[in-house]
């Protein structure tokens, strides 16, 4: 049965992290593991917006894995399909993300400038076809890092729907013409990571619409 851990934070997230993996009585990351850590960079928001992850929560998120012996660090995400294409490196770059990665020496990846796997004759709650990033399959831990917030169609966006980011671009908009709901069900049937962490830290919670 999937445990669940609820963390109060006083802004020392590393510490958070860690009361948190205690209550589940997990131990993540072991030594030489390759991990593709997944936020949610929709858009490139201002980084206590409460629209995107923490960066700090990723920091935090991320030292824990090197910590651990961890052999390579991965972050990694697919922004928004209505953003521009000349923008979605902004979403790294403009939220923090960047900052991090090369202040731990690790990696940022913008999904869409790397191989996806394709996947045909799913159920009907999906498309006919659609691609999902190698990172998710490649990488030994996965570890999902979505944003407390709303949203206008699923009511909040959190662990489950954050997994469309491993879309790619041009596939995202075609499962909000299927039943969303469902073909998120899905879609988590196929990509399945090791852990859900979910920022919760933001003041305010952020919408998307």
């Amino acid at each position: 049965m999937p445990k669940v851990s609820i963390t109060k934070t006083d802004n020392d997230f590393y510490a958070a992290f860690t009361r948190a993996l205690t209550g589940i009585e997990e131990k993540v990351i072991a030594p030489g593991d390759r991990v593709l850590i997944k936020p949610n960079l929709y858009e490139p928001r201002a980084p206590d917006s409460g629209e995107i992850t923490n960066p700090g929560v990723i920091e935090a998120i991320a030292r824990y894995c090197l910590d651990a012996g961890a052999n390579r660090v991965i972050i990694g995400e697919g922004p928004s399909y209505y953003q521009p294409e000349s923008d979605l490196k902004k979403c790294f770059t403009r939220t923090g993300i960047s900052e991090v990665a090369d202040k731990l020496g690790i990696e940022w990846v913008l999904f869409d400038e790397h191989r996806y796997r394709t996947f045909k004759g799913i159920p009907k709650y999906t498309p006919d076809e659609f691609r999902v990033t190698e990172f998710a399959f490649t990488c030994d831990k996965f570890i999902n890092v979505p944003v407390l917030k709303t949203h206008y169609q699923t009511t909040v966006t959190l662990a489950m729907k954050n997994l469309k980011g491993c879309l790619k671009r041009e596939d995202k908009p075609r499962f909000h013409q299927h039943d969303l709901d469902r073909s998120i069900v899905e879609l988590n049937k196929i990509v399945r990571p090791t852990i859900n962490i979910i920022d919760a830290t933001a003041k305010t919670i952020g919408s998307v619409g």
